[in-house]
């Protein structure tokens, strides 16, 4: 039940779109009080003094989705295109050496996503992975949560190996909207050599994201994996600026043994060359196998 306050409120805020870019003109009105309304200026900022027993604001731009909050202070909102949760992304990969072929498909609709990669060279059989993720409004919270499944099949000389992952994340925003905390819980299947070691996999991670300046914008993800003989840590990196996308991407996976058993390491830079067409070109390293990449990657909708 939504508390209405006892005297008048003045509210402030600033309405920008999901990438962080002011929208003015954004019409600002009281629900139940037609009179009573306001425009967002150049910047995006807004004010109004919300009468005694209201209690949600209405924003509306044209070609974006309507959004309802409730009064407060300060309320800052960000307004979502019009078909903009709707998206399909396909991205090709191959390469020079020893990269055969790779596919990378990316669905998503609302709160809903779902990702596929698979890649396969000489050295490597191959890397699937396969997520899919749901994000409810609970109460309060909005967590979102991630099921996947990684397969890695690797066959260097003399070392083999062979990982099966699955298992659910689950990630929270914290502390404003670009710092979040997530955790890991799943099971990990480990195959090296001659030897299997099957665990359960749980971990912790830290999401810091949405920092722009200008024409940048910064997020990176880490997380870290606690096993009974083993630990992993795994991280992404990407920063925007104009047309160019820097991807990065590791994991390290290593034992009592033998330190350093297995790492993968992979940098993507990503030119836009029309609309949704993207360029890609990287590196990547996995173990001692070395390998260029390069492809490209498109949004149909």
């Amino acid at each position: 039940m939504i508390k209405r306050p006892e005297e008048p409120t003045l509210v402030t805020g600033k309405i920008t779109d999901s990438k962080g870019l002011p929208l003015p003109g954004t019409s600002v009105d009281v629900i139940g009080y037609p009179s009573v309304g306001t425009i967002a200026d150049f910047d995006g900022n807004y004010s109004l003094t919300a009468p005694v027993g209201a209690s949600e604001l209405r924003f509306l731009f044209i070609g974006y989705e309507e959004e309802k909050r409730s009064i407060a202070s300060r309320v800052d909102v960000k307004l979502k295109a019009i078909g903009e949760d709707l998206s399909l992304i396909i991205g090709l990969v191959s390469g020079i050496k020893s990269l055969k072929y790779g596919v990378e498909v990316f669905a998503g609709y609302k709160q809903m996503d779902a990702k596929f990669l698979y890649r396969s060279n000489n050295d490597v059989n191959s890397i699937l992975e396969v997520e899919g993720g749901i994000q409810p409004k609970l109460w309060e919270l909005q967590p979102k949560f991630t099921g996947y499944y990684r397969e890695v099949n690797y066959n260097y000389s003399s070392y083999a190996y062979i990982q099966h992952a699955f298992g659910l994340q689950v990630e929270q925003e914290v502390l404003w909207d670009w710092l979040k905390l997530n955790g890991t819980l799943g099971y990990l299947e480990h195959t090296e050599r001659a030897g299997q070691l099957s665990e359960i996999d749980y971990g912790v991670g830290l999401w810091l994201g949405n920092l722009s300046i200008r024409a940048f914008d910064f997020e990176a993800n880490t997380s870290y994996h606690f096993l009974k003989s083993m630990r992993q840590i795994e991280g992404k990196t990407k920063l925007s600026f104009l047309s160019f996308i820097l991807e990065t991407d590791y994991s390290v996976l290593y034992n009592k043994d033998k330190a350093g058993s297995i790492s993968i390491f992979r940098s993507i830079l990503s030119y836009k060359l029309w609309k949704e067409l993207y360029l890609r070109a990287g590196y990547e390293r996995i173990r001692e196998m070395k390998n260029v990449v390069f492809g490209i990657r498109y949004q149909l909708f």
